[in-house]
Formats: C-alpha cells, sequence, structure tokens
C-alpha cells in the first residue's frame, strides 16, 4: 500500500479512536453502518459498544462515527480507492456478550465477508473491552 493510503488509515484509526468512550454506546445490535454500495474494495471495521446496558450508555458512537465515515467516503482524496464500512455489535458492557460477538464477527468473515476487518473500535467498557483485546490478535492481524 502506498504511504498515502497507509497514512490515512492510520489518521482514520486515530480520528474513529477519539470518538469512542465509555459513556457512549449503539443504537442498535449487530448494526451496520456507513455500507455505501460503490463497487470500490471494502474496508471493514468492527465495533464493539455497549448497547444496551445499565452501567454505560451511548447514544452518540454510532452515529458520530457513521458521519466520520460518509465523510471520509465520500472525500476522494481520504482512501480514494476504497469504501469504509463499519459494523456494529452490542457487548451489553459484559464480558461473555463481548466474547460471543468477536466468535461471531470471526465465523461470519471466514465464511461470507469477502474481507477481514482491519481495525476493531471498543468495547466501550473495561468488563468488555479486556477479553475483545486478548482475543482480537489471535483471531485477525491487527490490534484494538
Amino acid at each position: 500500500m502506498p504511504a498515502p493510503r497507509c497514512l490515512s488509515l492510520y489518521l482514520l484509526a486515530a480520528l474513529l479512536s477519539l470518538l469512542l468512550s465509555p459513556a457512549l454506546a449503539a443504537t442498535s445490535y449487530r448494526a451496520s453502518g456507513c455500507n455505501g454500495t460503490s463497487s470500490k474494495p471494502k474496508l471493514y471495521i468492527q465495533g464493539f459498544v455497549p448497547a444496551r446496558s445499565d452501567v454505560f450508555t451511548s447514544e452518540t458512537i454510532v452515529p458520530a462515527a457513521n458521519v466520520a465515515c460518509r465523510e471520509i467516503n465520500t472525500n476522494d482524496s481520504v482512501l480514494g480507492d476504497y469504501e469504509l464500512v463499519i459494523e456494529w455489535s452490542d457487548t451489553q458492557c459484559d464480558a461473555s456478550e463481548a466474547t460471543w460477538q468477536l466468535i461471531q464477527v470471526v465465523l461470519e468473515d471466514n465464511g461470507t465477508q469477502p474481507d477481514p476487518r482491519i481495525m476493531f473500535l471498543g468495547g466501550g467498557c473495561s468488563p468488555a473491552t479486556e477479553p475483545l483485546a486478548a482475543l482480537s490478535g489471535r483471531f485477525y492481524n491487527v490490534t484494538q
């Protein structure tokens, strides 16, 4: 990958990482966002957030990340040859649920997804984030 595209991916990762905080959560379970229909090769990001949790609530991370994603996809000077796609999973701020959501993503990628995930965002709270961080490197060659 040429240097400008690589730099764009790093800038994107930094931007989306800044959007994530424990006080934010998804608006729906296993929701997809920023999933246009262009013919460009897709770059998949998997977001893990506690959409259904009494401890942590989040109502802005998914819309904010989707806005950033759409802005990136409509700007040909940023990742112009690719389309960014973000898919969301609900961790419920629970270690076992977060682990199960990651396993579902791995099984899905091995069977139906044409491209693996390039980045993971989340889990939005420590109980969900710790197992996701520990396992994501084993299934994918990416960090969380």
